[in-house]
């Protein structure tokens, strides 16, 4: 794999895909040295899905694991991932988990 693209990951994965963060500057600050829609296109080539896409199921992965074994409210979780409204966050993990197969392990 790339090695750009490995950083991403990296540093998606280490922000539990939360939603704080803006691809041009995870460029700049992991010094890919290439523009964000540059690295847009090298991720979806070599891993198969969009940056946004494998984000949001990082934050998904995130929020099923955490509502799932601690007892943090849903307003906390939301928080920490990144979501202003704890509905808008509500809505999100309901519609994804209705759709079966949209979380790739």
């Amino acid at each position: 794999m790339d090695r750009r693209v490995a950083k991403l990951i990296d540093a998606i994965d280490a922000h539990c895909g939360a939603m704080d963060w803006n691809l041009g500057r995870a460029c700049h600050d992991l010094q890919l040295d290439v523009s964000p829609a540059y690295a847009a296109r090298i991720f979806k080539r070599h891993a198969g899905i969009g940056i946004r896409e494998y984000a949001k199921q990082q934050r998904l992965r995130t929020a099923t694991q955490r509502l799932a074994t601690t007892d943090l409210p849903i307003k906390a979780i939301a928080t920490e991932l990144g979501y202003r409204q704890a509905s808008n966050f509500t809505r999100f993990v309901r519609k994804e988990l209705l759709n079966p197969g949209r979380i790739r392990e």
